[in-house]
Protein backbone atom coordinates (compact mmCIF):
# COMPACT_ATOMS: atom_id res chain seq x y z
CA UNK A 1 0.00 0.00 0.00
CA UNK A 2 2.58 2.36 1.32
CA UNK A 3 4.62 1.78 -2.05
CA UNK A 4 1.56 2.65 -4.21
CA UNK A 5 1.21 5.60 -2.50
CA UNK A 6 4.51 6.52 -2.87
CA UNK A 7 4.35 5.99 -6.83
CA UNK A 8 1.14 7.88 -6.69
CA UNK A 9 2.90 10.75 -5.40
CA UNK A 10 6.13 10.24 -7.52
CA UNK A 11 3.68 9.82 -9.91
CA UNK A 12 1.68 13.16 -9.72
CA UNK A 13 5.22 15.45 -8.99
CA UNK A 14 6.70 14.06 -11.70
CA UNK A 15 3.84 14.69 -14.00
CA UNK A 16 3.87 18.30 -12.72
CA UNK A 17 7.06 19.00 -13.09
CA UNK A 18 7.06 17.93 -16.91
CA UNK A 19 3.82 20.30 -17.04
CA UNK A 20 5.43 23.80 -15.74
CA UNK A 21 8.72 22.62 -17.58
CA UNK A 22 6.53 22.27 -20.84
CA UNK A 23 5.11 25.85 -19.82
CA UNK A 24 8.30 27.09 -19.40
CA UNK A 25 9.30 26.05 -22.49
CA UNK A 26 6.21 27.66 -24.73
CA UNK A 27 6.59 30.95 -22.76
CA UNK A 28 10.45 31.12 -23.74
CA UNK A 29 9.69 30.28 -27.11
CA UNK A 30 6.87 32.56 -28.10
CA UNK A 31 8.33 35.57 -25.62
CA UNK A 32 5.91 38.23 -26.75
CA UNK A 33 7.97 40.91 -24.81
CA UNK A 34 11.20 39.82 -26.36
CA UNK A 35 13.02 39.77 -22.66
CA UNK A 36 15.09 36.37 -23.86
CA UNK A 37 15.41 36.99 -27.62
CA UNK A 38 13.72 37.26 -30.96
CA UNK A 39 10.43 35.42 -30.85
CA UNK A 40 10.72 32.73 -32.98
CA UNK A 41 6.72 32.87 -33.82
CA UNK A 42 5.05 36.13 -34.63
CA UNK A 43 8.70 37.62 -34.72
CA UNK A 44 7.49 41.17 -36.04
CA UNK A 45 4.10 41.98 -33.64
CA UNK A 46 4.41 44.04 -30.87
CA UNK A 47 2.53 43.77 -27.71
CA UNK A 48 -0.39 46.73 -27.27
CA UNK A 49 1.55 47.75 -24.24
CA UNK A 50 5.39 49.58 -24.28
CA UNK A 51 5.29 49.79 -20.97
CA UNK A 52 6.29 45.79 -21.26
CA UNK A 53 7.58 46.12 -24.64
CA UNK A 54 9.91 49.30 -24.38
CA UNK A 55 12.96 46.97 -22.55
CA UNK A 56 13.80 45.29 -25.73
CA UNK A 57 13.71 48.68 -28.22
CA UNK A 58 15.73 50.17 -25.65
CA UNK A 59 18.16 46.99 -25.20
CA UNK A 60 18.56 46.44 -28.59
CA UNK A 61 17.36 48.83 -31.01
CA UNK A 62 19.70 51.49 -32.96
CA UNK A 63 19.08 55.11 -31.86
CA UNK A 64 20.19 57.86 -29.96
CA UNK A 65 17.35 59.54 -29.68
CA UNK A 66 13.72 59.32 -27.67
CA UNK A 67 10.07 59.57 -27.78
CA UNK A 68 8.53 59.49 -24.90
CA UNK A 69 5.02 60.18 -24.63
CA UNK A 70 1.55 59.32 -23.99
CA UNK A 71 -1.04 58.47 -26.68
CA UNK A 72 -0.57 62.05 -27.58
CA UNK A 73 2.68 61.48 -29.38
CA UNK A 74 2.41 57.70 -30.00
CA UNK A 75 1.41 58.33 -33.45
CA UNK A 76 4.80 59.77 -33.75
CA UNK A 77 6.93 59.00 -36.36
CA UNK A 78 10.74 57.85 -35.73
CA UNK A 79 11.67 58.62 -38.92
CA UNK A 80 10.23 61.67 -39.31
CA UNK A 81 11.39 63.06 -35.98
CA UNK A 82 15.35 62.27 -37.37
CA UNK A 83 14.76 63.51 -40.34
CA UNK A 84 13.52 66.65 -39.15
CA UNK A 85 15.44 66.55 -36.05
CA UNK A 86 18.35 64.87 -36.10
CA UNK A 87 19.66 61.95 -34.82
CA UNK A 88 18.36 58.01 -34.77
CA UNK A 89 15.06 58.34 -32.86
CA UNK A 90 12.44 55.19 -31.12
CA UNK A 91 8.99 55.60 -30.11
CA UNK A 92 8.71 54.23 -26.97
CA UNK A 93 5.39 56.35 -26.25
CA UNK A 94 2.69 54.86 -23.65
CA UNK A 95 -1.00 55.21 -23.70
CA UNK A 96 -2.51 56.49 -20.60
CA UNK A 97 1.16 56.80 -18.97
CA UNK A 98 2.10 58.97 -16.06
CA UNK A 99 5.62 60.78 -15.76
CA UNK A 100 6.37 58.83 -13.23
CA UNK A 101 6.01 55.81 -15.67
CA UNK A 102 7.52 56.93 -18.11
CA UNK A 103 10.40 58.28 -15.63
CA UNK A 104 11.10 54.38 -15.08
CA UNK A 105 11.74 53.70 -18.83
CA UNK A 106 13.42 56.82 -19.44
CA UNK A 107 16.03 56.32 -16.20
CA UNK A 108 16.68 52.49 -18.10
CA UNK A 109 17.40 54.14 -21.51
CA UNK A 110 19.70 56.62 -20.10
CA UNK A 111 22.07 54.02 -18.09
CA UNK A 112 22.43 51.79 -21.23
CA UNK A 113 23.68 54.62 -23.60
CA UNK A 114 24.42 58.11 -24.09
CA UNK A 115 20.91 59.98 -25.45
CA UNK A 116 20.74 63.10 -27.29
CA UNK A 117 17.35 63.94 -27.21
CA UNK A 118 14.36 63.15 -25.09
CA UNK A 119 10.69 64.26 -26.40
CA UNK A 120 8.46 64.31 -23.51
CA UNK A 121 4.65 64.98 -23.73
CA UNK A 122 3.21 67.20 -20.37
CA UNK A 123 -0.11 66.27 -21.21
CA UNK A 124 -3.33 67.38 -19.76
CA UNK A 125 -3.32 64.09 -17.33
CA UNK A 126 0.52 64.27 -17.61
CA UNK A 127 2.00 67.62 -15.81
CA UNK A 128 -1.90 68.05 -14.12
CA UNK A 129 -3.50 64.96 -13.73
CA UNK A 130 -7.17 65.89 -14.33
CA UNK A 131 -7.93 62.42 -12.79
CA UNK A 132 -5.61 60.80 -10.91
CA UNK A 133 -6.98 57.44 -10.42
CA UNK A 134 -7.07 57.35 -14.50
CA UNK A 135 -3.76 58.62 -14.34
CA UNK A 136 -2.71 55.50 -12.61
CA UNK A 137 -4.48 52.83 -13.50
CA UNK A 138 -1.73 50.77 -14.59
CA UNK A 139 0.41 50.83 -11.57
CA UNK A 140 4.46 51.22 -11.94
CA UNK A 141 4.88 48.35 -9.36
CA UNK A 142 3.27 46.08 -12.22
CA UNK A 143 6.17 46.65 -14.54
CA UNK A 144 9.15 48.46 -13.02
CA UNK A 145 10.92 45.28 -12.32
CA UNK A 146 11.51 44.87 -15.56
CA UNK A 147 13.75 48.07 -15.95
CA UNK A 148 16.02 46.98 -13.01
CA UNK A 149 18.72 44.02 -12.88
CA UNK A 150 15.86 41.83 -11.02
CA UNK A 151 16.76 38.90 -13.09
CA UNK A 152 12.99 37.58 -12.13
CA UNK A 153 11.99 39.32 -15.55
CA UNK A 154 10.05 35.63 -16.25
CA UNK A 155 7.27 36.77 -13.37
CA UNK A 156 5.72 39.09 -16.35
CA UNK A 157 4.16 36.36 -17.78
CA UNK A 158 2.82 35.16 -14.81
CA UNK A 159 -0.91 37.23 -16.19
CA UNK A 160 -3.57 35.38 -17.06
CA UNK A 161 -4.06 37.77 -20.00
CA UNK A 162 -0.82 37.44 -20.96
CA UNK A 163 -0.90 33.77 -20.57
CA UNK A 164 -4.08 33.47 -22.91
CA UNK A 165 -2.68 35.74 -25.52
CA UNK A 166 0.74 33.11 -25.92
CA UNK A 167 -1.02 30.00 -25.95
CA UNK A 168 -3.71 31.12 -28.41
CA UNK A 169 -0.52 30.75 -30.50
CA UNK A 170 -2.26 33.68 -33.12
CA UNK A 171 -0.14 36.00 -35.11
CA UNK A 172 -1.35 39.43 -35.88
CA UNK A 173 -0.49 41.64 -38.24
CA UNK A 174 3.09 42.97 -38.48
CA UNK A 175 3.70 45.50 -36.13
CA UNK A 176 4.91 48.89 -37.57
CA UNK A 177 7.96 49.50 -35.58
CA UNK A 178 8.33 53.09 -36.63
CA UNK A 179 5.93 53.97 -34.09
CA UNK A 180 4.92 50.10 -32.27
CA UNK A 181 2.34 52.14 -29.90
CA UNK A 182 0.23 53.97 -32.77
CA UNK A 183 -3.51 53.56 -31.60
CA UNK A 184 -4.02 55.17 -34.95
CA UNK A 185 -2.33 51.94 -36.58
CA UNK A 186 -3.94 49.67 -33.86
CA UNK A 187 -7.57 50.65 -34.48
CA UNK A 188 -7.76 51.47 -37.49
CA UNK A 189 -11.37 51.95 -38.65
CA UNK A 190 -12.59 52.97 -35.50
CA UNK A 191 -10.14 55.97 -34.83
CA UNK A 192 -10.45 57.00 -38.74
CA UNK A 193 -14.52 57.22 -38.81
CA UNK A 194 -14.28 59.46 -35.98
CA UNK A 195 -11.90 62.32 -37.96
CA UNK A 196 -13.39 64.67 -40.51
CA UNK A 197 -16.10 66.98 -38.81
CA UNK A 198 -18.25 66.45 -36.01
CA UNK A 199 -20.43 64.63 -38.25
CA UNK A 200 -18.56 61.78 -38.00
CA UNK A 201 -18.62 62.20 -33.88
CA UNK A 202 -22.28 62.04 -34.11
CA UNK A 203 -22.00 58.74 -36.37
CA UNK A 204 -20.21 57.13 -34.02
CA UNK A 205 -22.11 58.00 -30.65
CA UNK A 206 -22.06 54.83 -29.71
CA UNK A 207 -18.79 54.65 -29.11
CA UNK A 208 -17.11 54.48 -25.19
CA UNK A 209 -14.71 57.57 -26.30
CA UNK A 210 -18.15 59.10 -27.66
CA UNK A 211 -20.00 58.62 -24.78
CA UNK A 212 -17.41 59.53 -22.31
CA UNK A 213 -16.71 63.04 -24.72
CA UNK A 214 -20.75 63.91 -24.43
CA UNK A 215 -20.20 63.34 -20.19
CA UNK A 216 -18.01 65.33 -19.90
CA UNK A 217 -19.29 68.51 -22.32
CA UNK A 218 -22.78 67.94 -20.69
CA UNK A 219 -21.06 68.21 -17.06
CA UNK A 220 -19.35 71.65 -17.78
CA UNK A 221 -22.44 72.60 -19.73
CA UNK A 222 -24.96 71.72 -16.59
CA UNK A 223 -22.39 73.91 -14.58
CA UNK A 224 -22.45 76.62 -16.95
CA UNK A 225 -26.44 77.02 -17.35
CA UNK A 226 -26.40 76.73 -13.83
CA UNK A 227 -24.52 80.10 -13.44
CA UNK A 228 -21.12 78.70 -11.97
CA UNK A 229 -18.43 81.23 -12.85
CA UNK A 230 -15.13 80.04 -11.86
CA UNK A 231 -12.50 82.41 -10.41
CA UNK A 232 -9.22 79.90 -11.26
CA UNK A 233 -7.22 80.22 -7.90
CA UNK A 234 -3.88 78.72 -7.67
CA UNK A 235 -4.36 75.72 -4.93
CA UNK A 236 -0.95 75.72 -3.51
CA UNK A 237 -1.52 72.00 -2.72
CA UNK A 238 -1.33 70.61 -5.35
CA UNK A 239 1.17 73.40 -6.78
CA UNK A 240 3.59 71.64 -4.80
CA UNK A 241 2.43 68.09 -5.35
CA UNK A 242 2.78 68.23 -8.99
CA UNK A 243 6.22 69.85 -8.47
CA UNK A 244 7.71 67.35 -7.28
CA UNK A 245 6.27 64.85 -9.71
CA UNK A 246 8.43 67.16 -12.35
CA UNK A 247 11.41 67.40 -9.69
CA UNK A 248 10.84 63.23 -9.58
CA UNK A 249 10.35 62.55 -13.34
CA UNK A 250 11.78 64.95 -15.34
CA UNK A 251 14.40 67.43 -13.94
CA UNK A 252 16.14 65.01 -11.58
CA UNK A 253 17.05 63.25 -15.20
CA UNK A 254 17.95 66.74 -16.81
CA UNK A 255 20.45 67.71 -14.25
CA UNK A 256 22.04 64.32 -13.74
CA UNK A 257 23.12 63.88 -17.69
CA UNK A 258 22.75 67.52 -18.82
CA UNK A 259 25.00 66.07 -22.25
CA UNK A 260 20.54 65.17 -23.24
CA UNK A 261 18.41 67.65 -23.83
CA UNK A 262 14.73 67.14 -23.16
CA UNK A 263 12.19 68.30 -25.24
CA UNK A 264 8.89 69.14 -23.28
CA UNK A 265 5.34 69.35 -25.25
CA UNK A 266 2.42 70.76 -24.06
CA UNK A 267 0.26 68.68 -26.62
CA UNK A 268 -2.68 70.76 -28.85
CA UNK A 269 -6.18 69.67 -27.50
CA UNK A 270 -9.07 70.70 -29.05
CA UNK A 271 -10.06 74.35 -28.17
CA UNK A 272 -13.38 72.81 -26.60
CA UNK A 273 -11.36 70.88 -23.92
CA UNK A 274 -9.24 73.50 -22.71
CA UNK A 275 -12.55 75.24 -22.73
CA UNK A 276 -14.31 73.17 -20.49
CA UNK A 277 -11.38 72.68 -18.31
CA UNK A 278 -10.86 76.41 -18.06
CA UNK A 279 -14.35 76.48 -16.60
CA UNK A 280 -15.39 73.27 -14.91
CA UNK A 281 -11.77 72.38 -13.78
CA UNK A 282 -11.76 75.45 -11.42
CA UNK A 283 -7.84 76.57 -10.65
CA UNK A 284 -6.92 74.16 -13.55
CA UNK A 285 -4.77 76.59 -15.51
CA UNK A 286 -3.22 78.70 -13.27
CA UNK A 287 -1.89 75.97 -11.65
CA UNK A 288 -0.85 74.68 -15.37
CA UNK A 289 0.74 78.22 -15.71
CA UNK A 290 2.81 77.90 -12.55
CA UNK A 291 4.11 74.47 -12.69
CA UNK A 292 5.24 75.83 -16.28
CA UNK A 293 7.06 78.20 -14.85
CA UNK A 294 8.65 76.03 -11.97
CA UNK A 295 10.24 74.26 -14.80
CA UNK A 296 11.05 77.16 -16.32
CA UNK A 297 12.63 78.99 -13.44
CA UNK A 298 15.57 75.84 -12.71
CA UNK A 299 17.22 77.59 -15.70
CA UNK A 300 18.70 74.44 -17.03
CA UNK A 301 20.39 74.96 -20.69
CA UNK A 302 19.08 70.93 -21.99
CA UNK A 303 15.65 71.71 -21.18
CA UNK A 304 13.32 73.20 -23.70
CA UNK A 305 9.39 73.68 -23.37
CA UNK A 306 7.04 73.97 -26.31
CA UNK A 307 2.89 74.47 -26.58
CA UNK A 308 0.40 74.53 -29.17
CA UNK A 309 -2.33 75.30 -27.33
CA UNK A 310 -4.45 77.40 -29.35
CA UNK A 311 -3.30 77.39 -33.19
CA UNK A 312 -5.79 77.23 -35.77
CA UNK A 313 -5.80 73.88 -36.38
CA UNK A 314 -6.88 73.48 -32.26
CA UNK A 315 -10.48 75.42 -33.26
CA UNK A 316 -11.00 72.52 -36.23
CA UNK A 317 -12.90 69.81 -34.61
CA UNK A 318 -12.29 67.64 -38.07
CA UNK A 319 -8.72 67.17 -36.69
CA UNK A 320 -9.60 65.52 -33.76
CA UNK A 321 -11.36 62.16 -33.21
CA UNK A 322 -12.34 63.29 -29.05
CA UNK A 323 -11.88 66.00 -27.08
CA UNK A 324 -8.01 65.53 -26.99
CA UNK A 325 -6.39 62.91 -29.69
CA UNK A 326 -5.52 64.26 -32.96
CA UNK A 327 -4.50 62.45 -36.11
CA UNK A 328 -1.15 61.92 -37.39
CA UNK A 329 -0.97 64.95 -39.26
CA UNK A 330 -0.70 67.13 -36.35
CA UNK A 331 2.04 64.73 -35.07
CA UNK A 332 3.78 66.07 -38.12
CA UNK A 333 3.20 68.99 -37.89
CA UNK A 334 4.33 69.26 -34.21
CA UNK A 335 7.60 67.87 -35.52
CA UNK A 336 7.86 70.51 -37.77
CA UNK A 337 7.37 73.24 -35.57
CA UNK A 338 9.85 71.91 -33.16
CA UNK A 339 12.52 71.67 -35.89
CA UNK A 340 11.70 75.58 -36.26
CA UNK A 341 11.70 76.04 -32.60
CA UNK A 342 8.13 77.73 -33.22
CA UNK A 343 6.07 77.97 -29.46
CA UNK A 344 9.22 77.46 -27.58
CA UNK A 345 8.42 78.90 -23.68
CA UNK A 346 10.65 81.10 -21.54
CA UNK A 347 10.54 83.03 -18.71
CA UNK A 348 9.83 85.86 -20.84
CA UNK A 349 7.04 84.69 -22.81
CA UNK A 350 5.23 82.60 -20.48
CA UNK A 351 3.17 85.31 -19.19
CA UNK A 352 1.95 86.42 -22.99
CA UNK A 353 1.47 82.93 -23.80
CA UNK A 354 -0.86 82.21 -20.71
CA UNK A 355 -2.70 84.93 -21.79
CA UNK A 356 -3.27 84.21 -24.97
CA UNK A 357 -4.32 80.57 -24.28
CA UNK A 358 -6.59 81.81 -21.11
CA UNK A 359 -8.39 84.01 -23.46
CA UNK A 360 -8.89 81.53 -25.71
CA UNK A 361 -10.02 78.83 -23.36
CA UNK A 362 -13.04 81.96 -21.68
CA UNK A 363 -13.65 82.66 -25.12
CA UNK A 364 -14.57 79.23 -27.10
CA UNK A 365 -17.86 78.93 -26.65
CA UNK A 366 -18.13 75.18 -25.75
CA UNK A 367 -22.00 75.30 -24.89
CA UNK A 368 -22.34 76.06 -28.76
CA UNK A 369 -20.37 72.71 -29.39
CA UNK A 370 -21.90 70.71 -27.04
CA UNK A 371 -25.91 71.80 -27.80
CA UNK A 372 -25.08 71.30 -31.34
CA UNK A 373 -24.05 68.39 -30.62
CA UNK A 374 -26.31 66.74 -28.28
CA UNK A 375 -28.80 67.76 -30.85
CA UNK A 376 -26.76 65.73 -33.73
CA UNK A 377 -26.56 62.13 -31.44
CA UNK A 378 -30.30 62.99 -30.41
CA UNK A 379 -31.21 62.80 -34.62
CA UNK A 380 -28.84 60.19 -35.15
CA UNK A 381 -30.66 58.18 -32.16
CA UNK A 382 -34.00 58.71 -34.07
CA UNK A 383 -32.88 57.78 -37.34
CA UNK A 384 -30.85 54.40 -36.06
CA UNK A 385 -34.24 53.53 -34.49
CA UNK A 386 -36.29 53.80 -37.62
CA UNK A 387 -33.57 51.37 -39.03
CA UNK A 388 -34.15 48.25 -36.77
Amino acid sequence: MQKKSRILIFSFFGVFIVIFFAFCAVVWYVDPFRLFHQPFMCKNQIYDDMRYNARWFIKSGDYDSIILGTSMLANTSAKEAAELLGGKFINISIWGSSLEQRAILMNYALKKKPIKKIIISLDRGGLVPVDVKLDNKVLANRFDFLYTDNSNIFKVYMNIKFISKIFSFKCEEDANMDMPSSWMLKWGDRTEQRFGGLENWIKTYKDKDMQTTMQMLSAAAIMALNGYQPQNLLNTYYLEKYQKDLDNNVLKFAKDYPNTEFVLVIPPYFMAYNSILRFSADGYSALQKELIRYVLNQKLSNIKLYAYDYLDFTYDVGNYMDLGHYSPEINSKILQMLSKKEGELNLSNLDKWWQKYDEAAMNYNFLNFYHEFAAGVEAQKAIDAKEM
